[in-house]
């Protein structure tokens, strides 16, 4: 088994979310600074490490509502059959024991204070009902598993009863409005931090990193929000002039706005490929636009891309060239 690669769990493709999402919100506050953008931006890409930490303690969570409940029926007076051992499977579980007592997540929800709150402690319990009274769980308890099967169990818990639970989805939501973007990112990198753990080696079971390189990682998304930001008059400009039957005004505030950004990077990032910058920035109107603004989009980056690298304000490097 693999340890976890110290890749990060920030993508590019996220960075660009994350700056659409601050030049949104740039737009909508009055008299905000770049400065403010910037700061704004930071602190929603640190936020997915916040996430990804309270994510990995879900099953922490899950774990003290299995306690709870063994605990009930240990205090009951009449039992019936097997009752008292209906969690243990869950409870002796050693990929949940790997997660529950990995000192590194410990450590970081410490420094991070990331906790789940006393009040979704309910919903925990309710989550683990469904669990309990599910297929799944009985299958589960009902054969000695090997380590293979234990993790499946583990990864269909997370993914079945866990992260597509409307209540917790929502639970998240409430507290920071960008974490059900991140979601799916944060989602996955649970998977993969938990794929990687090795039960019989708990001190080797390290968690995913936010950044592959954080200063470049920074940077980038710095330097992207900073020059659409700056440029936004001449853009606006340029697009204008490309979409001839369009005014303006009357295309989509988000298609502008992704326009802007995918311009900001063809012009400000030599070493990015064109052909990057047009996919990226489809894809993203696809995302947070229609299926018509995808094709607008592509349109107009396309013909304004070729318009300023013949004129010379577009220069590529190496791989950036276009192709």
């Amino acid at each position: 088994r693999t340890r976890m690669s110290n890749k990060g769990l920030l993508h590019r493709r996220h960075i660009r979310i994350k700056v659409l999402q601050s030049f949104y919100a740039y737009e909508m506050e009055e008299n905000a600074s770049t400065g403010d953008a910037v700061r704004g931006l930071f602190e929603s890409i640190d936020n997915i490490y916040d996430l990804y930490l309270l994510m990995m303690s879900s099953f922490g969570e899950l774990y003290a509502a299995a306690e709870a409940k063994k605990e009930i029926i240990l205090r009951k007076r009449f039992k019936e059959k097997d009752e008292e051992k209906a969690f243990d499977a869950f409870l002796n579980s050693p990929i949940l024991k790997a997660i529950v007592e990995n000192e590194f997540l410990k450590s970081a929800r410490e420094a991070y204070k990331i906790n789940w709150n006393e009040d979704d402690s309910d919903m925990f319990a309710r989550i683990f009902s469904l669990l309990a009274e599910s297929k799944m769980y009985e299958d589960y308890r009902e054969k000695k598993v090997t380590p293979t099967e234990d993790l499946q169990f583990a990864c269909n818990l997370f993914r079945d009863f866990i992260v597509n639970d409307e209540s917790l989805q929502e639970t998240l939501e409430e507290k920071c409005i960008s974490w059900p973007d991140d979601l799916d990112l944060v989602a996955i990198t649970v998977l993969k931090t938990i794929d990687a753990f090795d039960t019989g080696n708990y001190e080797k079971n390290r968690l995913a990193q936010l950044y592959k390189d954080k200063e470049d990682d920074l940077e980038f998304a710095k330097k992207l929000l900073q020059s659409t930001l700056r440029n936004k008059a001449d853009i606006s400009d340029l697009v204008q002039g490309l979409s001839k039957n369009w005014e303006w005004s009357r295309i989509a505030k988000m298609d502008r706005m992704v326009l802007r950004l995918g311009f900001a990077e063809a012009i400000n990032f030599p070493n990015i490929p064109v052909k990057v910058t047009i996919n990226e920035y489809v894809d993203l109107a696809k995302e947070y636009s229609t299926e018509d603004s995808a094709t607008f989009v592509n349109g107009i980056l396309d013909k304004g891309i070729k318009k300023l690298t013949t004129e010379g304000t577009i220069e590529k490097q190496g791989r950036g060239l276009i192709q």
